[in-house]
């Protein structure tokens, strides 16, 4: 035999097993960096969301008929920024839900809703974010339509002049891929609006944000873009409350009671 072509078959297999552990490796290597993100996601919703938001209800026919039940009126699941009440407002403009920050506590006896213009303390943890607002619509048109019908709903300081414009794909853990359009722009206090589209068959979903004037920040944009890629509509919804699970807010710590006869602190 040539010692060469011998020599060759004496190392192949060593060859082999260097070259499968190789690839094994770099598999590890892969699922632990998608691993590491997902808990990094994860841990990063739970900083940085609410509770999902709870939109009116209405009565639905059993499927036998013989009674009644409540359910949303659309299927749509949303978690706004931390500090965001989950209950809406009554529609703006008959199509507009707003989202309100939390009330503030009393800074006196432990909760009392502060008095307006009393001192008062924030209810918890909060982001910039100081509103949410929601929108929908299963016009059959395109959803060029429906972001042009709902940007106009919206105070601008400058009427004439386009919102910054952005088209972002996101790939989220354990979620297909979604791509979400948004729209930015100011109003005449100089408050920053933050408009983000998303459309699944028939729906068209608009979620925006408001943030005061100088509290624009890297805070507020990942807080709203966390919010709006927690979106979920129709047949998403259920995948979306079991992950919504694993990064539910933290709840804050009860105030610790003083020893016996101690009075509370004021």
């Amino acid at each position: 035999m040539n010692p060469l072509l011998s020599k060759t078959l004496r190392i192949l297999p060593g060859l082999m097993l260097l070259s499968l552990l190789g690839c094994a490796l770099h598999d590890y290597e892969d699922k632990m960096k998608q691993t590491q993100m997902r808990l990094k996601h994860f841990d990063d919703e739970k900083r940085l969301l609410d509770e999902p938001v709870e939109l009116p209800k209405k009565r639905v026919k059993d499927r036998s008929e013989k009674g009644f039940h409540e359910e949303p009126i659309v299927p749509i699941f949303l978690r706004p920024p931390l500090g965001i009440g989950k209950k809406p407002s009554a529609p703006e403009h008959g199509v507009l839900y707003k989202f309100s920050r939390k009330p503030a506590v009393s800074a006196g006896p432990p909760g009392q809703q502060a008095p307006p213009g009393q001192g008062s303390v924030p209810a918890g943890p909060s982001t910039p974010v100081q509103e949410v607002y929601l929108a929908w619509d299963t016009d059959k048109g395109d959803q060029k339509k429906f972001i042009d019908e709902i940007l106009r709903l919206f105070p601008r300081k400058n009427p004439r002049t386009p919102p910054t414009e952005k088209e972002l794909p996101t790939q989220l853990p354990d979620r297909e891929p979604i791509s979400l359009r948004t729209y930015e722009f100011l109003d005449p206090q100089d408050n920053t609006y933050s408009v983000w589209f998303r459309s699944k068959g028939k729906w068209h979903v608009a979620v925006g944000f408001r943030i005061e004037k100088g509290k624009q920040g890297l805070a507020a944009e990942e807080a709203m873009r966390l919010s709006a890629e927690s979106l979920a509509i129709e047949d998403e919804i259920p995948l979306a409350i079991e992950l919504a699970k694993r990064s539910a807010p933290r709840p804050e710590p009860p105030p610790a009671s003083p020893p016996p006869g101690q009075p509370a602190p004021p």
